[in-house]
């Protein structure tokens, strides 16, 4: 599967603030990073457990998702008050260590606009500060469909999660990430992870 289908070079052709060749070929060299790292993640997110004989514990999933409501707070214009929010969220886990990649879809009613779809393609890192919680930060990009095009984001969450693993409770998450460019805005998370088994 190629998740760079909706991350190609016409996007960034297309897309209004990328006029360039160097800005161009910069994106292009993001994509191409982008796109390897999103696959590595998703080849590597399958249920695996470390042999007996060592210490550490390596843990995958492909079948968690993410859902919650949005909030954007665009840099010109009036905000949307809450969203549907849905993420699609495969991970490794290395000890406390967790990298996850994240494909969601944020249908989006800005005041003084059509409602709209904003697709998003991320890769998190998540470090666990203490048994219950987890800091996590990464980036990507979102494709705002017929309201701007593609634009780079970054994105940070706090994540709770039960100090006893349930069978589909994950996590309760709160976030924020900034966008840039024509589609310059703020934007708030909240929702829970669910693994589906």
């Amino acid at each position: 599967m190629q998740l760079g289908a909706f991350l190609d070079r016409d996007s960034f052709v297309q897309c209004r603030g990328m006029r360039g060749p160097k800005r161009l070929k910069v994106g292009e060299q993001l994509l191409k990073y982008f796109n390897v790292l999103s696959l590595t993640i998703l080849f590597l997110a399958k249920p695996v457990t470390a042999d007996e004989s060592t210490t550490a514990q390596t843990v995958g999933a492909f079948t968690v998702f993410r859902a919650g409501g949005v909030s954007v707070f665009p840099s010109q214009g009036q905000r949307d008050p809450l969203s549907l929010d849905l993420h699609w969220t495969p991970f490794l886990r290395f000890e406390d260590l967790t990298a996850r990649l994240d494909v969601g879809l944020s249908l989006v009613n800005l005041s003084g606009t059509n409602p709209f779809a904003i697709f998003g393609y991320e890769v998190f890192f998540a470090k666990n500060i203490d048994p219950s919680w987890a800091i996590e930060a990464g980036g990507g990009f979102q494709n705002w469909l017929e309201n701007g095009g593609l634009t780079p984001v970054l994105s940070s969450f706090l994540l709770w999660s039960p100090t006893q693993e349930l069978s589909l409770f994950q996590n309760i998450y709160l976030g924020l990430s900034k966008t840039f460019q024509d589609q310059a805005s703020w934007q708030f998370r909240l929702g829970m992870a669910l693994r589906i088994y």
